[in-house]
């Protein structure tokens, strides 16, 4: 992993070093890992802090690596099944042992499933969430337009990395950050979003 904690306290190198190139887009703090598949570079997921420093953690760490094992894995679904189902069991297990939250949503952003963690963090039952609009139910209504561009130009293999602001189901808004990719089907076709996230508030 490639992270780096305060980007104040890299050294300085002109207009187009990354201390000037990550403060221009107002990132304090960042982590990041590339999507490789035998040697090949398919792309990089992470996270960038903009409100305050962040410090990772080891379980964030990890979280974020095994994200990105899944990410690459769900792309190759056909030729490595059973590596995926390995590697989501391994995820899953991740899951249950850190506060990280899952949504999955369909092309329309239909809510097809959220984990446990998701159902406490957003106070809604899978029951009461499935089939919902995530975008309308969870975001405020003035980031709503600029999530949905993006994730409709979001293709496999690449991924969005974003700080957001979040309604509960008692409209309490709370902040997080959240890992985005495409979900798709055996053929490489686009079926969906699946978004790994961590509260930030």
């Amino acid at each position: 992993a490639f992270f780096v904690n305060d980007v104040s306290q890299l050294p300085d190198g002109g207009e187009y070093c990354l201390k000037n190139i990550l403060s221009t887009q107002g990132i304090k703090s960042l982590i990041t890992l590339p999507l490789v598949y035998k040697s090949n570079l398919m792309g990089f997921v992470g996270f960038d802090s903009v409100k305050q420093i962040r410090v990772y953690t080891e379980k964030e760490q990890n979280l974020l690596q095994l994200f990105a094992e899944l990410l690459v894995n769900i792309q190759l679904r056909k030729e490595a099944q059973e590596k995926l189902t390995y590697q989501e069991q391994k995820y899953q297990s991740l899951l249950e042992s850190v506060e990280v939250g899952l949504v999955e949503v369909d092309n329309q952003f239909n809510v097809e499933f959220i984990n446990e963690t998701s159902s406490k963090f957003f106070g809604y039952t899978i029951e009461e969430i499935e089939g919902k609009n995530a975008i309308q139910q969870f975001i405020p209504k003035d980031n709503q337009e600029y999530l949905i561009q993006a994730l409709n130009k979001l293709e496999t293999n690449q991924n969005l990395n974003l700080e957001l602001d979040a309604f509960t189901k008692d409209n309490f808004k709370r902040s997080i950050l959240i890992s985005l990719g495409t979900k798709n089907n055996i053929h490489g076709q686009k079926t969906g979003i699946i978004g790994a996230f961590i509260d930030n508030t």
